[in-house]
């Protein structure tokens, strides 16, 4: 396949700027000669994954459950689509991981805080914009989205959804019992939140991940 310029069609590409940090997850991309990279596609170890073009290792991925690190050369070509495909699919499989782990535990803590209960946590890939679900039935799913930003307002998140479980609603009741889980105005907080987190993400669409 030939390569393409994907990010002149507006479509945000993994290149050598892209950089995520957050508590639990770093993503890094380190550049090394074209030989180094090839010498290193010889050792295959735990946690490490190798794109191949052609036959020839182009990426090296290398994941210790919190930091994925990338490694190229000046000969990695960032426009090709399959390249791409294979990144973002590296990506999401660490995030979800860590996600899987972290965000049901730090549920667990403010129910032993907030003193409420949910019937189960689960980590899943929502729709749209969609950060978090609660149902009638106590269960509440969260994205793995979250983990990606400042972990207060990962808590605002989780809060959100657990203020559900004794309001299946948004009317003012729901904002006034979320206000005292958060120990601030929640509509304030939402809107602040909502601010600056579309200062984050869309500021610099090239070199941050939306998942």
């Amino acid at each position: 396949m030939e390569d393409e310029d994907m990010s002149a069609k507006g479509r945000f590409i993994i290149n050598a700027n892209t950089r995520i940090c957050s508590k639990y997850f770093r993503l890094t991309c380190h550049q090394v000669d074209y030989d180094t990279l090839l010498s290193e596609s010889r050792f295959p170890c735990p946690g490490r994954d190798m794109y191949f073009r052609s036959g020839v290792c182009s990426v090296i991925t290398q994941f210790d459950g919190r930091n994925l690190d990338v490694i190229y050369s000046d000969r990695t070509s960032w426009g090709n689509r399959l390249l791409q495909h294979w990144l973002r699919i590296k990506l999401k499989e660490c995030i979800i991981s860590i996600a899987e782990k972290v965000l049901p535990d730090r549920l667990h803590y403010w129910e032993q805080q907030k003193g409420l209960k949910a019937k189960s946590v689960s980590v899943k890939l929502l729709r749209g914009k969609t950060l978090g679900r609660c149902f009638h039935d106590g269960r509440i799913e969260l994205s793995p989205k979250i983990l990606l930003m400042l972990e207060s307002y990962t808590d605002s998140v989780i809060l959100h959804e657990m203020a559900h479980l004794k309001y299946h609603h948004h009317r003012q009741s729901f904002w006034n019992y979320l206000s005292i889980l958060l120990g601030e105005d929640s509509k304030a907080q939402s809107t602040r939140m909502d601010l600056e987190m579309g200062i984050k993400y869309c500021k610099r669409p090239k070199t941050n991940l939306v998942i």
